[in-house]
């Protein structure tokens, strides 16, 4: 590696990093399609898995910042690997075991480690990356997921066509088999050339042991409002199409398809260029308006006057390419926000403190958005979370100030 450049190793870091989201994000979208069927198939009412999935995704929104914790204290590389073991271990309980208690057990550890992951995933890109380039490759690692979800996604979907449950417990085990993978790929393709801070009785890390200030906190919490566009789509608007009179079953992977495709062409196009304060605050105002201009769009398309299936087709089409480009431009906005906010020390805590936002929208929207399905107006209450959650996070946006040379979170070389 010693003859290496650094922007040669950086690629190859970045890429071998790409690589493993890539891996998890196949077998996530795959678990994602078959993971309701599943639960039902073991005996599971459709309520109680609602209810089961709240309650894990919001223990794992709690748990993130944590596991962040523990990162800052003993080592990023090595604690996430050990989290993306996690996910591999709840998986494993879930293909394999059938008892309610083992099930519910099974999906919180996934739950958990996938919250976190998320977050520290965020916190080795800024380790890894060039500060001015951390969006930009934020950008690339999620254009990446998103075509390798739409791969997963058709796996699952065979696996539901052969309608046994033992093609999706094969799914789940092979979602499995990637998080092994992946954490392999981590573990022994990326390190920190730094080492992690440690803390002791008389001297605690800064940053890691600090509450969160105020800012970090506004900006949590409005992008966990602005994330509620991940259930308006698995939710709310599969309840919608299903209610929705001459609207065919397939517009529903038709319209993942095409969020899925959209974002993964458009993702990295729209975070370029958002390196300044003023960008950030553009990008997260503009985000949320576009977004809650599609939920309108789709409500509106689908329980308004019943109107032809040609114009339905068009409403959705409309809707969708509107919330994708909503997507794509809050999404570069928050995380350029995310590394703004970032502390000197004790960032893989906050960037997970940060990415429980999602977790939290997780676990809230299906209990807030679907009882609003079936209302014509019910498009206000998202609408109005996605305003008032872009302009929280436009108002805490600060002036990111240039990373000293010897700063340990920018320093990380690839491992042999």
């Amino acid at each position: 590696m010693s003859g290496c450049r650094p922007a040669d190793a950086g690629r190859t870091r970045l890429r071998r990093l790409g690589q493993a989201h890539a891996l998890a994000q196949a077998g996530d979208g795959a678990f994602y399609v078959t993971s309701a069927a599943y639960l039902v198939r073991l005996g599971w009412s459709p309520v109680r898995v609602g209810i089961l999935l709240a309650i894990c995704w919001g223990a794992g929104a709690l748990l993130s910042r944590r596991i962040g914790r523990l990162a800052d204290r003993h080592g990023l590389v090595a604690i996430s690997a050990a989290t993306l073991g996690c996910c591999m271990a709840g998986l494993l309980g879930l293909a394999l075991g059938s008892e309610p208690i083992l099930v519910a057990g099974a999906l919180l550890v996934y739950a958990g480690g996938q919250s976190a992951w998320g977050g520290l995933r965020a916190a080795l890109v800024q380790a890894a990356a060039d500060p001015a380039a951390a969006v930009t490759e934020r950008a690339r690692l999620q254009s990446i997921g998103n075509g390798a979800v739409a791969v997963g996604a058709a796996v699952g979907g065979l696996a539901l066509g052969l309608g046994e449950i033992w093609a999706l417990r094969v799914v789940v085990a092979g979602d499995a088999l990637l998080y092994l993978v992946t954490s392999l790929l981590i573990a022994r393709g990326i390190r920190i050339s730094a080492s992690a801070p440690t803390a002791s009785a008389d001297r605690p890390v800064p940053g890691e042991t600090g509450r969160t200030t105020m800012p970090q906190l506004v900006a949590t919490i409005a992008a966990s409002a602005l994330y509620l566009y991940m259930p308006m789509l698995s939710v709310a608007l599969p309840l919608m199409i299903t209610n929705a009179p001459g609207v065919p079953a397939w517009a529903i992977s038709a319209c993942f398809l095409a969020n899925t495709l959209g974002v993964m062409a458009m993702q990295r196009r729209a975070a370029i260029g958002v390196t300044t304060a003023a960008r950030t605050r553009h990008a997260l105002l503009t985000g949320a308006a576009l977004l809650a201009t599609s939920s309108a769009l789709l409500w509106t398309t689908l329980l308004g006057h019943r109107l032809a299936p040609a114009l339905i087709v068009l409403g959705l089409g409309a809707g969708v390419v509107t919330q994708v480009l909503g997507e794509v431009r809050f999404a570069a906005g928050a995380w350029d926000l995310g590394y703004r906010l970032a502390p000197t020390s004790g960032t893989a805590a906050w960037q997970a403190t940060y990415g429980a936002a999602i977790p939290m929208a997780r676990s809230a929207g299906p209990a807030l958005l679907a009882p609003l399905a079936g209302f014509e107006l019910g498009w206000i209450v998202p609408a109005g979370l996605f305003l008032a959650g872009g302009i929280a996070m436009a108002t805490v946006t600060t002036t990111r100030p240039a990373p000293s040379p010897s700063d340990p979170r920018y320093r990380a070389v690839l491992g042999d």
